[in-house]
């Protein structure tokens, strides 16, 4: 459990009281191996990925690869880009997620699934206990506010991209699953638009891209002109995992058929997040190998 909602600090230690146990499976080395390597733990990681391969030779170059990505992880640790700083925006953050920003004007719009007064309990996710996620906008003093309307209605809502004219919003909402869903399951991911009326943003119709919900669709983010759209898809027909998808606005306002990004950005790990700066330059997240965590 503590895995999959990400809390790395106590898989780590609920895996190495697992293995404390004799019939404990093999697996349990590579779950405590990421959980290390996610905790900055590195050297540890590596032998417990080596373990891992040990006991599983079907397994071994991938563990390998693992224990040595841990190292090259260890070494840009040590020797960190001094060109960037990060500080805490102690101001805008709370005591639970806090993510994905967005310039909004002088404002920034954010995703967060923080405490509101008068919360209902069983408005709260299952998986970590707090509120759905809703999209919050942050003015100059760092007040921040739920938005009002439509687009924060059901469950999960954000992340978002934000159109030039400040006048529209492509915004991920989530679905809960259905009464047949596994365990497990959160869902299917959609793209709405949404527009600004009388002060309130207004969900209008879901982009044409996710079909039936056999699949997600997540993660907008527009070129500096409005005239591209990114997202990420677990469709068919990718390298694997969620890849990153492009569409490009027509004159009519439409869409056309997302393409692939292609293998350059690509991998068979998710591929999320993107986020294009007003210069053109495209970022994104990815589980590709050489990375830091997971």
């Amino acid at each position: 459990c503590y895995r999959f909602i990400n809390n790395t600090e106590a898989a780590e230690a609920w895996y190495k009281k697992t293995l404390e146990y004799p019939e404990a499976t093999s697996d349990n080395y590579r779950f405590l191996a990421e959980a290390l390597k996610q905790n900055g733990k590195f050297d540890e990681a590596a032998v417990n990925y080596k373990i891992w391969g040990e006991k599983n030779s079907i397994y071994a170059s991938e563990a390998s690869k693992q224990a040595n990505i841990c190292i090259v992880a260890k070494t840009w640790t040590e020797n960190p880009d001094i060109g960037a700083l990060v500080q805490n925006e102690i101001g805008l953050n709370s005591e639970n997620s806090d993510f994905s920003p967005a310039q909004f004007g002088n404002d920034i719009l954010l995703v967060s699934d923080r405490w509101q007064k008068g919360k209902k309990e069983e408005d709260t996710y299952g998986w970590t206990g707090n509120p759905y996620l809703k999209i919050y906008s942050a003015n100059s003093a760092k007040q921040v506010n739920i938005l009002k309307g439509s687009i924060n209605k059901g469950f999960h809502s954000g992340p978002l991209a934000v159109y030039p004219s400040l006048d529209t919003l492509i915004f991920t909402r989530a679905v809960l699953p259905g009464k047949k869903a596994k365990i497990g399951d959160v869902g299917k991911q959609y793209l709405l638009m949404a527009v600004k009326k009388d002060g309130e943003w207004i969900a209008k119709d879901k982009l044409p891209f996710n079909s039936e919900g056999q699949f997600s669709v997540q993660h907008p983010a527009l070129s500096p002109d409005g005239k591209v759209l990114y997202f990420a898809s677990d469709m068919p027909g990718g390298f694997g995992g969620m890849d990153l998808y492009f569409s490009e606005k027509l004159p009519n306002g439409s869409w056309t058929q997302p393409q692939n990004c292609g293998s350059q950005i690509n991998t068979a790990q998710d591929d999320v997040f993107p986020t294009v700066r007003p210069d053109g330059k495209f970022y994104f997240a990815s589980k590709r190998q050489n990375r830091m965590g997971s």
